[in-house]
């Protein structure tokens, strides 16, 4: 077994070049595989979370994605206020199991502050579990206190107890408030949703801070009707499903209000992000096939080679055995080494795509586990293509030394 290890050393050492370039493409190749599946199956279980929480969302007429990109991933511009008035019917509709209002339109450093009421933190059932924790401190009691997402506490290094002012607007170019002073009561822990790049402060504190302002362009101000008295849009939780659909229909007869079931938006989007999957896994696909090329054209490159230096060892009494396992060792070193650095590799890719997404996009893909089945394709894919490569060099064992020393004459 040592001399076989060390027949592999020599064998390496006196083929660096090309074998550093096989391996480079190989691992390339690999981690293209993992990286496209890890990311189209994280993208996917990351709309899952965030369409499964509300059944229904209610805010102002206009563009029903509009309205679910603002109140749950909080990429997009509010639509404007609806009257609180409709809040307190829902809270006491039978049908509906919670109705938790948030007011938007407010930020610090871009980030996005949120009104609502406790109700957010909460289970939608007694017995359920508790939706969020807090890392330390606690949960706001009056206007001013904020609990903050854990990303906003890490990229700000803001703690329990410090104090700031927001901004007009999603950007930090708006107008500073200076009526009412913010301070860090609690910090969340990380739920891998836009929440943990959000500011939460009581809705009276939205209402307080906007006392003399109007939305610009809001359905409030043209209606005439107070911010500090609305709600951008309500998070509805249904007692059943099929109290859905008639409670939609009887808010979309309201004058300015809308109902979405935010599932359906979260469809088309995956809809458009399928699309955009299927190209870049054929992109993919053709980017491991011109790697496998390179390292098929860089072995066949070689074989003359190694076709005689395994004949110069058999003719200096080499066993025909050890040759054969050596060079099959050195297959499965290859595909096994490859797949291991492009699995490597493809985590670190994929840590790059969910911090640009969370800083380009405000979107925090989930972490996911590769497929395993994925990593034995891989490997086997790697395998096979190593064997084809090598395969004339095991015919060549068929061979007789007298035979192959000819032919290297």
């Amino acid at each position: 077994m040592m001399k076989t290890i060390q027949l592999l050393q020599y064998s390496f050492n006196g083929r660096r070049t090309s074998v550093l370039f096989m391996m480079i493409a190989m691992i390339l190749a690999a981690a293209l595989l993992f990286t496209v599946n890890t990311s189209s199956t994280s993208l996917r279980e990351g709309i899952k979370q965030h369409s499964g929480v509300y059944e229904m969302i209610v805010g102002a007429e206009g563009s029903g994605m509009q309205l679910t990109l603002s109140s749950l991933l909080r990429v997009e511009t509010p639509l404007g206020n609806i009257p609180y008035s409709v809040v307190e019917q829902l809270q006491k509709d039978a049908r509906v199991l919670k109705a938790v209002p948030i007011g938007l339109g407010d930020s610090y450093y871009g980030y996005p502050i949120v009104g609502t009421t406790a109700d957010y933190f909460t289970p939608f059932r007694p017995a359920l579990p508790e939706r969020f924790r807090l890392v330390s401190g606690a949960w706001f009691a009056k206007p001013g206190d904020t609990v903050i997402g854990y990303e906003v506490a890490k990229k700000l290094n803001l703690k329990v107890g410090d104090t700031f002012f927001g901004s007009h607007g999603l950007n930090d170019s708006g107008e500073e408030h200076h009526e009412l002073s913010y301070v860090v009561t609690g910090i969340l822990e990380p739920t891998g949703l836009a929440d943990d790049r959000s500011l939460f402060t009581p809705l009276e504190t939205i209402w307080a801070v906007h006392e003399h302002m109007e939305e610009p362009g809001s359905k409030s101000a043209e209606s005439g009707d107070d911010h500090d008295q609305a709600a951008t849009a309500i998070m509805l939780k249904v007692k059943q499903l099929g109290f859905a659909p008639g409670l939609k229909q009887e808010l979309d007869r309201m004058d300015g209000v809308q109902a979405v079931f935010p599932l359906l938006y979260f469809r088309q989007l995956y809809d458009v992000f399928q699309m955009g999957e299927r190209v870049a896994m054929i992109l993919s696909g053709v980017a491991v096939l011109l790697a496998l090329l390179a390292v098929v054209f860089a072995l066949w490159g070689g074989l003359a080679q190694r076709r005689k230096e395994f004949t110069v060892l058999r003719a200096l009494g080499m066993p025909r055995q050890r040759l054969i396992g050596s060079l099959l060792m050195e297959i499965l070193m290859l595909a096994a080494c490859s797949t291991l650095f492009g699995f490597l590799l493809s985590r670190l890719a994929f840590w790059g795509i969910q911090q640009y997404g969370r800083w380009e996009w405000a979107v925090s893909l989930p972490s996911v586990p590769s497929e395993p089945i994925l990593v034995l394709y891989c490997f086997a894919i790697l395998l096979i293509v190593l064997s084809l490569c090598f395969s004339p060099l095991l015919l060549g064992f068929r061979r007789s030394v007298h035979q192959s020393l000819q032919d290297m004459n």
